[in-house]
Order: C-alpha cells, then structure tokens, then sequence
C-alpha cells in the first residue's frame, strides 16, 4: 500500500517564516518603547521632588536621553537584529545562572585556595563567569554583539560590592538571622586583614569609617558597637533609628542598632570623633540628624555638623565629603 504525501511548499514555510520575524519585530519593537516610556516616567517622577537644575541633568537627564533614545532606535528595528537580541538575553539568563552563590562561591574559594587574597579571587571569579556568559550568549544565539552586551550587564550588575544578599539591603549590619555578618566581615575581618597585609597604625585614634545615606547608618552603627577598633565616624546623609527587612521585625534587635537608641548607655563610644552630614531639603534625614545631634548636646558629646543647602545626592555628598577629609585628624 503507498502512501502519497503531499508535497510541502516551500512559498507556504516562507510565508509562515515571514509572519513569524513580522510579529517578532514587532514584539522587540514595543518591547523597547515600553522600557524606554517606563525609564522617562522613572525620570518624571523624580523631577517631582523639584532638585536643582545641575542635578536634575546629572540624574534625571540620563534616564530621559535614554528613554527618547530607545523610542528612537525602536522604530529601526530589523530582522537582523533579532539574533543579537537573542544573543543578549541568554547572556543576561546565563548570567543569572552562573553568578548564583554555588557556582561562584566555589570558584572563589578555588581561587583563594591557591593563595590569591578574597578581593583579588573575588573580581578574577567574577571575569571568569562574565567570560563565560559571554562564551554562552555567542555560542547559542551566535551574535558576539549581543552577547558581550549582556555580559557586560551583568558584570556590572552581580560584580561584589559588599552590600549583602539579593532581597534585602544589609543596612551594613549583622542580619537578624545571623545568616549575613556584613558589621562582623568590616569591623573584624577587613580590618584584621588590612592590618596584617599593610603598614597600619593599629589604633583607633588612626582608624575610621565613614559612608553615605545607607552607607552612612551603616559607618555610624559600626562605630557605635566597635569604639575599641574605629576612633573616627563620617555619616553624610545617614539615618540613626534601624530600618528594613534585614532586622528581623525584632523590636529588641532592632534598639540595638539605632544609634539613637544605643548612644545614652554606649558611653565608650561618647569618644568617638564624629562628622555628620544633612541637606536642607533632604527629608526625613535632615530631621533625624537634627534630632540625634540634639541628642549628643544633651550628652555633651561633641561633633562636628556639615549643613549644606540641597537634596539626597552626590553633589552634596562630594562637598561634604570633601569637607570631612580636611577635617579628619589622626593619632
């Protein structure tokens, strides 16, 4: 018995062919309009707050030259652009995949095994998963374009900044859970590394921290517990009452790290050299530091206040922090 098959026309695959770039041109199209809407919304809602000009185009410039951007090259979208799309997203899943803390923590503990330090194994880990994304994102979606782009982002995105783990911010303190010991890896483990590995003056009175709006809660709450091993404290733009997720929800633990809460009876930290920094219009932070120096003038502790007029942002930060380096005193 034979069995006739119908011959397959090869006009009717080129037609589905066709309609199938046609409507995934279309998806990228709008795909990219949508992104670039939602960054000059992002964008608008800032400009909100009313900062500056000069800050209003070094932060919500680019994110509005970006959006306009993407609308622009989204109404030249090709067909040809479709593999190195796809190039660029198995690259960033790839990413995903090889940054998880298995994969490149076993790769960094190797590394340090052969005797580099954690800093240096730590960035070499990270190049060579960022490699091997790239490798992936070529291999599969065969456009080197578009798999560079990716692991580029993710790279910059995943590259170690000491911030804890993804889901919640670490407020640079020790979790509840004790499962992330950032305030510990700071106060004990680089300090005890950078002694060892460097010429330090291992004293307080020659040893400080400092940081910036989370970075800032985050020097002065370290400060505050470690007295023995930090004599200096810069906090610019900081908070002094605990916030966040990290903290448990434990009302007690939570005491224990706000430095409001804990400077009264901290009285070995009444020595620290402290310099604090606010901005007119960046609220609530501007209240909180107002009330904690009232705070410290009760205790008569001494400080040093930087007021600058402006928002929650890096140009004041870089005044003041330009101000705080002249300040510092050692030994």
């Amino acid at each position: 018995m034979t069995i006739s098959q119908a011959p397959v026309s090869k006009t009717a695959m080129s037609g589905h062919k066709t309609r199938f770039m046609a409507l995934a041109v279309f998806v990228l199209r709008w795909y990219i309009r949508v992104i670039s809407l939602l960054l000059i919304g992002y964008a608008l809602f800032l400009w909100g707050k009313h900062p500056p000009l000069v800050e209003l185009w070094l932060n919500e410039g680019p994110l509005v030259a970006l959006g306009l951007a993407g609308i622009g090259v989204s109404c030249r979208v090709k067909e040809n652009w479709l593999m190195g799309t796809i190039s660029l997203f198995i690259a960033l899943f790839s990413g995903l995949l090889l940054f998880t803390d298995g994969v490149i923590g076993g790769l960094t503990s190797t590394i340090i095994a052969i005797g580099l330090d954690p800093l240096r194994a730590q960035l070499i880990a990270a190049l060579v998963m960022t490699a091997g994304t790239a490798l992936l994102g070529a291999a599969l979606g065969r456009r080197k374009l578009g798999a560079l782009l990716g692991a580029g982002i993710i790279f910059w995105l995943i590259l170690p900044d000491g911030n804890g783990r993804s889901g919640a911010t670490s407020e640079w303190g020790n979790s509840y859970d004790q499962q992330q010991l950032i305030e510990t890896y700071v106060a004990s483990d680089l300090v005890k590394y950078v002694d060892q590995k460097y010429r330090t003056l291992a004293q307080p009175s020659s040893r400080g921290i400092g940081g910036l709006s989370m970075g800032g809660f985050g020097a002065l709450n370290i400060a505050v517990h470690h007295p023995e091993i930090f004599g200096t404290v810069i906090s610019l733009g900081g908070y002094y009452h605990a916030e966040g997720s990290i903290w448990g929800n434990n009302a007690a633990y939570i005491q224990q790290n706000s430095p409001a809460d804990v400077f009264p009876s901290r009285k070995l930290a009444w020595k620290l050299h402290m310099y604090l920094g606010a901005a007119t219009k960046d609220e609530p932070y501007f209240t909180d530091t107002k009330q904690f120096t009232q705070e410290l003038d009760g205790l008569h502790v001494p400080y040093h206040l930087d007021i600058q007029a402006g928002y929650h942002s890096w140009s004041i930060w870089q005044t003041q922090m330009y101000n705080a380096l002249l300040w510092l005193h050692w030994g």
